[in-house]
């Protein structure tokens, strides 16, 4: 039976992290809800940067991506536009990234960003316009 104790014992080691995973939560600044932006046009996402502390520390593998709401009945149902990755591997550390409205989304007034990797933060509901 000791051997049993020993195998459980040498599982949990294996399954403790070696060390903390540091998860940044940056606040989506822009687009915002007073934001129009128009298809096929470059913007500017900005985020809150990161404090001096993790600066260069390490590279973010997050991606922005489009989400709008689509109103069914009630109650409201996110519709994810997982296909159209606006950015991806860019250094937060910056607190921006350029990215290009896709030419094919209609206009709407509840579009949102979204940063996917540990935080999932998403902008406040804003306009884009099919030109």
């Amino acid at each position: 039976m000791k051997w049993w104790a020993l195998v459980v014992l040498a599982a949990v080691a294996h399954a403790v992290p070696l060390h903390k995973n540091i998860v940044y939560l940056p606040k989506i600044l822009v687009p915002d809800s007073h934001t129009v932006w128009h298809t096929g046009e470059q913007h500017v996402v900005v985020c809150q940067p990161l404090n001096e502390l993790f600066q260069g520390s390490f590279r973010y593998t997050s991606r922005h991506s489009w989400h709008d709401y689509a109103r069914s009945s009630t109650p409201e149902r996110l519709n994810e536009h997982l296909n159209q990755t606006l950015a991806q591997g860019f250094d937060l550390s910056t607190g921006n990234t350029s990215v290009t409205v896709p030419t094919d989304i209609p206009t709407r007034h509840d579009y949102i960003i979204v940063l996917f990797g540990d935080s999932g933060n998403a902008s406040p509901r804003f306009t884009v316009v099919n030109k």
